[in-house]
């Protein structure tokens, strides 16, 4: 029910850059005309800029010019939200989460959310592990994240509690990304949509995996057209 000690990291940017505002004021849920809407899924992102096009409810995915795999995110980050924080939920193995934090070089620091416990119901997949091996791979991470200290911080929750916390400490900057790769069931990931999009930032991004997992796909397009989104996609 708290948020994990203050990060390592430092969330004020170098003198004169821009800064992400803090949640505190925050709209529950930002109107899709006044916000540049980044959506993306299945390491697929999409947009619609505002003011500049009529937001059409989407037929279905569709590819992100400039954006051939979700590693390429932080290219867009890069230039939107150079002094933006990041959240993860979902770490496991890391490939993703090591990614961002290497090559987000800008960013201030990245939130990496995994509780790195088995999951008894409702979590059927090949990644839900023993409590040992959990914690066996939980010590993997923090010896791959090492070199990087200062710029991350691993909490050990679930994402949905993560964004209670989060958005209950109203002087967290908005996320400029959140990254979803945690349980792939239809009702985890209508929940961790619903929670997470309000905190994201202006033209922030709403980032996800496993677009063609059983499940997620449904809880991603309805989500798109009930807030009138665009979903794009990339291969990977």
């Amino acid at each position: 029910g708290k948020m994990p000690p203050p990060a390592p990291f430092d969330l004020h940017p170098p003198s004169g850059a821009p800064s992400e505002p803090q949640m505190q004021g925050r709209a529950a849920q930002p109107p899709p005309q006044q916000q540049q809407q980044v959506y993306q899924w299945g390491g697929a992102s999409g947009y619609v800029p505002p003011a500049q096009q009529q937001v059409q409810v989407p037929q279905g995915p569709q590819p992100l010019a400039n954006v051939r795999r979700r590693f390429d995110f932080v290219h867009y980050l890069q230039t939107t939200h150079p002094y933006g924080v990041g959240v993860v939920l979902g770490v496991g193995r890391g490939e993703f989460a090591l990614h961002m934090v290497r090559s987000w070089t800008t960013s201030p620091g990245l939130y990496l959310c995994d509780p790195y416990i088995h999951i008894w119901q409702g979590y059927d997949s090949v990644d839900n592990l023993s409590d040992k091996e959990h914690q066996y791979r939980f010590e993997d991470m923090r010896n791959l994240l090492a070199p990087y200290e200062g710029r991350y911080m691993l909490v050990r929750d679930f994402s949905y509690s993560f964004a209670k916390t989060y958005k209950a400490e109203t002087q967290q900057p908005q996320p400029a990304m959140v990254y979803i790769d945690a349980n792939t069931a239809y009702g985890a990931v209508q929940r961790d949509i619903t929670d997470w999009w309000p905190l994201v930032s202006r033209s922030g991004l709403l980032a996800g995996n496993e677009y063609t997992a059983p499940g997620v796909a449904q809880a991603v397009n309805e989500f798109a057209q009930q807030n009138r989104l665009q979903v794009g996609v990339t291969p990977d």
